[in-house]
């Protein structure tokens, strides 16, 4: 059984999200402590879910609440119940399937004043507690996204289961260019990026102190980030063609798509002015037309409006809508739209037009 805690100094960034999860997939983890996360407890949930939703989870929000404790584990691998918790520790046990080794499992997470810790110390000292299995290693991790440490401890062995833009096409050349240099291989730049990050750390704990090898840390996280982030953004948008070109071909993904989009777009049941439930479409709608009759009120008479009101005011316009559009306008509209929108046929993002405008607007 495969044990692991991180120190993760905060989980509310995608990217360190991401690492997490990748750490107890690549290690095979079982159970999984994950402290200091500074995620709020409404969106523990969503996180959970969006990240995590493999592993199921506990933590110890309804002792702190600020998320200082989570712990995740393998359903397939491992029984978790938790026994015990508080704002510095959670304690659980532990059964682990293959080998029906049963063990009991503390994280502690301590605050850092002595006088805060005496809760902590009479807690501790009420658990019970068996003798770690002579069996048992543990591994220090390089610290990764984190400036702690990762923690590995093996119980026991695990058994493993067997054409638009035609303006542009004199600079095309170029942007390919440009795009092979900074776009392409992502996955093997990233996992290049890590490798150089992580022989870095290594050569940091025989010399913590070496001010070089900071400074070298330092700049191969940021490399390593900003790869990372592109590679987050490019499976994002390729996850978004996927889903227009499945739905564009008329396939059950498509109808699939459509009935997710309907149910989330439907109302079915509404409340309405007197407190009474509606159901149903004919209720729902008839709720809605008196709410919104009730608002607006009765039909009443208009005054006549001038008859020369529009045209007044569409021919003081004229002069206005014949200017010839500015690089300035361009560089505004472009710039007000996101980075993550997914690229059009000829495969450049937006975020590619944003990083080379330099280029272009010459």
């Amino acid at each position: 059984m495969i044990i692991s805690s991180w120190n993760v100094r905060g989980m509310n960034d995608p990217l360190r999200q991401q690492e997490v999860l990748e750490f107890l997939k690549r290690n095979k983890v079982d159970c999984g402590a994950v402290i200091e996360t500074h995620i709020k407890s409404y969106l523990a949930q969503v996180i959970y879910k969006r990240q995590f939703s493999s592993y199921s989870l506990a933590t110890n929000y309804n002792s702190h609440p600020g998320g200082r404790i989570w712990l995740l584990w393998n359903p397939a691998t491992v029984q978790v119940r938790v026994l015990d918790s508080g704002a510095q520790f959670l304690h659980c046990s532990l059964l682990h399937f293959s080998s029906q080794k049963h063990i009991l499992l503390t994280v502690v997470y301590a605050f850092n004043r002595a006088q805060e810790r005496i809760e902590l110390w009479n807690a501790l000292k009420s658990l019970s507690h068996g003798p770690v299995d002579p069996g048992s290693s543990v591994a220090f991790l390089p610290s990764g996204v984190s400036d702690h440490s990762s923690i590995l401890l093996t119980v026991v062995a695990t058994h493993t289961i067997h054409k638009p833009f035609r303006y542009l096409n004199s600079l095309r050349p170029m942007l390919k260019q440009l795009h092979s240099q900074d776009y392409t291989n992502l996955t093997s730049r990233v996992a290049a990026a890590k490798l150089k990050l992580q022989d870095c750390q290594l050569l940091l704990q025989d010399s913590p102190l070496n001010h070089v090898l900071l400074l070298q840390e330092k700049h191969l996280l940021h490399q390593y980030r900003l790869v990372k982030e592109d590679e987050m953004r490019m499976l994002s948008q390729k996850a978004k063609i996927h889903h227009l070109k499945l739905s564009d071909m008329n396939t059950r993904f498509f109808y699939a798509s459509i009935a997710v989009r309907k149910a989330k777009n439907t109302i079915g049941i509404i409340t309405d002015a007197q407190g009474q439930l509606c159901q149903g479409h004919q209720q729902v709608t008839q709720a809605f037309l008196n709410y919104y009759q009730n608002l607006l009120g009765t039909a009443e008479p208009n005054a006549a409006l001038p008859a020369n009101l529009f045209q007044e005011n569409v021919l003081c316009q004229v002069p206005h809508l014949n200017n010839m559009v500015t690089t300035s306008e361009i560089e505004t509209a472009l710039f007000s739209i996101d980075r993550n929108k997914s690229p059009g046929v000829d495969g450049f993002s937006s975020r590619f037009f944003k990083d080379t405008w330099a280029t272009l607007r010459a």
